[in-house]
């Protein structure tokens, strides 16, 4: 898993291709935030992933499971560049892959385990910013 941040000078064709192929950054094209590479994708295997943004303290937090079960845990990612956009979901070698229930929901509460991994003028900021509080 991978997650970028694109920005292309080029936009759609083999530049923009390779910078999401390579798992770094490429000038110009895509910045890479985070990248685990420790699973596989096991065939027929339904996955269940969050990504949490909030551009308001300039983090992001993603999750992904297999089943029920935890397998990755991105931490916090910090990056204030991201102020809103579009989100993509982009594969190259996976085949028959089926996305399905995918939604977008905007929250302005922080996620208590995001919360708890920021640092304390990051903790000082959402508690003390209207409209924002922790949640379970």
């Amino acid at each position: 898993v991978t997650l970028k941040l694109v920005d292309s000078a080029t936009g759609p064709g083999t530049a923009l291709r390779d910078a999401l192929w390579l798992t770094g950054s490429t000038p110009n094209q895509a910045a890479l935030l985070w990248h685990d590479g420790s699973i596989g994708w096991t065939p027929n295997v339904a996955y269940r992933w969050q990504l949490h943004h909030r551009p308001n303290i300039g983090t992001i937090r993603f999750y992904l499971y297999r089943g029920t079960n935890l397998v990755m845990d991105s931490g916090n990612i910090y990056n204030d560049a991201l102020k809103g956009g579009r989100l993509g979901l982009y594969r190259f070698s996976q085949e028959e892959i089926i996305w399905s229930n995918v939604k977008y929901t905007c929250e302005d509460g922080v996620p208590q385990a995001m919360f708890d991994d920021l640092p304390q003028n990051l903790k000082d900021q959402v508690l003390n910013t209207t409209g924002i509080s922790t949640r379970g």
